[in-house]
C-alpha cells in the first residue's frame, strides 16, 4: 500500500464551560487528506483545495510540520505527498487545524504499519495544535482521531477519558462570515479569576460530566455555562448576545463559542426543531450585519476513518 486517503471530523472543544479539557466531534463537516509515498525523500505538499489561505510549504503547514514529527520519531526517510482538501473553514473554532493534522498522523500510521499508539498520535498533534496557536491542547485533536465525547483531565502525563454520547442531542453550528484565528481568540483571556468565579466553574465542569455518564441530557441543560472564558470572547463576535438568545427561544436549550470561535454551537433535545434554530441564529448574524453558513448535525461516534482511493 503507497496511498490513502482519510476523512477526518470536525471537532467543537470546551463543550461551553470545559475550556481546553473537552471536545467533541460531528458528523459535518470534515477533511479530507490523501497521503501518498513518494521517490523524493521529502515531505512535500502537492494541492490543497477548499482554502485559499493555506501555505502550500511544509515548513509552514501545521499538517506537514506534524508528518516531520511522525518520520523523525519513527526514524524514516520515506519521502511523502500530501493531498489536502479543506472541508472545516479555517479559523472557524471547528477544529481545521486539528482535522488536518489529525488526518494526516491517523493516515501516515496506516501506511506505516501502525507503529505509533493512538496516545503518541495525539500528543504529536498536540504539538501541531502548539505550532498554531501557541498552546498545547487537545480537545480538538483527541475527538478528531477517537470520535464521540472525550475528556482530557490531564495533559502531562497525557490521559484521555471517553465520555458516553446521549443519543438525542441535536447540533447547530453556526459560522459567520470571518475569520477568528485561536492566537487572537486567546489573547482576551483572562490570566486571574475570582475564586467565586472559579468555583461556579468547577461545578459546572463536574456537573457537565456527571450528566454525560447519567445520559441525562435534562439535567446536562443546568451545567452548560461558561463564566470565564465565553464572557471575554463574546465582544469578539458581533451579535454574539442575540445570536444566543435566538437559539434558545427558537427551542435550544444552549448556546455558546465552539472553540476559540466565531463559529456558536447550539444543542437541542428535539433535533426536529435544528432547522428553526438554524434559521433564527442565521437571521440574528443578518441582523448583526453577517452573512453566516449552518450545519445542522449530531455528535460523531467516528474519528478519523479510511476511505476507499
Amino acid at each position: 500500500m503507497k496511498t490513502i486517503r482519510i476523512k477526518a471530523p470536525a471537532t467543537s472543544a470546551n463543550f461551553v464551560c470545559g475550556f481546553d479539557i473537552i471536545g467533541f466531534a460531528v458528523e459535518s463537516p470534515g477533511d479530507e487528506v490523501e497521503l501518498r509515498f513518494n521517490a523524493a525523500k521529502t515531505i512535500r505538499i502537492t494541492e490543497i483545495t477548499g482554502s485559499d489561505s493555506l501555505s502550500s510549504n511544509a515548513n509552514e503547514n501545521c499538517a506537514a510540520y506534524v508528518l516531520q514529527l511522525f518520520c523523525q520519531k519513527i526514524n524514516t526517510r520515506q519521502g511523502l505527498d500530501i493531498r489536502l482538501h479543506k472541508g472545516v473553514p479555517i479559523g472557524s473554532g471547528l477544529g481545521s487545524s486539528a482535522a488536518g493534522s489529525m488526518g494526516v498522523l491517523y493516515a501516515a500510521n496506516i501506511l506505516f504499519d501502525s507503529p505509533l499508539t493512538d496516545m503518541e498520535l495525539v500528543s504529536l498533534a498536540m504539538q501541531g495544535e502548539a505550532f498554531i496557536s501557541g498552546a498545547l491542547h487537545a480537545d480538538n485533536v483527541a475527538p478528531c482521531l477517537l470520535g464521540g465525547i472525550t475528556l482530557i483531565p490531564v495533559q502531562d502525563p497525557l490521559q484521555i477519558i471517553s465520555c458516553p454520547v446521549p443519543p438525542d442531542l441535536g447540533f447547530v453550528i453556526a459560522l459567520p462570515d470571518f475569520e477568528l484565528p485561536t492566537k487572537e481568540a486567546r489573547k482576551v483571556l483572562p490570566e486571574t479569576i475570582a475564586l467565586k468565579t472559579a468555583v461556579k466553574q468547577w461545578g459546572n465542569v463536574a456537573g457537565l460530566v456527571a450528566s454525560l455518564f447519567r445520559k441525562d441530557t435534562e439535567q446536562l441543560a443546568m451545567f452548560l455555562r461558561d463564566h470565564i472564558i465565553e464572557p471575554a470572547r463574546a465582544a469578539l463576535i458581533p451579535g454574539f448576545y442575540q445570536v444566543q438568545r435566538a437559539a434558545l427561544e427558537a427551542g435550544a436549550f444552549s448556546c455558546s463559542i465552539s472553540g476559540g470561535g466565531p463559529s456558536l454551537v447550539a444543542m437541542t433535545r428535539h433535533p426536529s426543531a435544528s432547522g428553526e434554530i438554524a434559521d433564527a441564529m442565521k437571521n440574528a448574524f443578518t441582523g448583526a450585519g453577517l452573512s453566516c453558513r449552518c450545519y445542522v448535525t449530531r455528535i460523531s461516534k467516528k474519528g478519523c476513518e479510511r476511505v476507499d482511493t
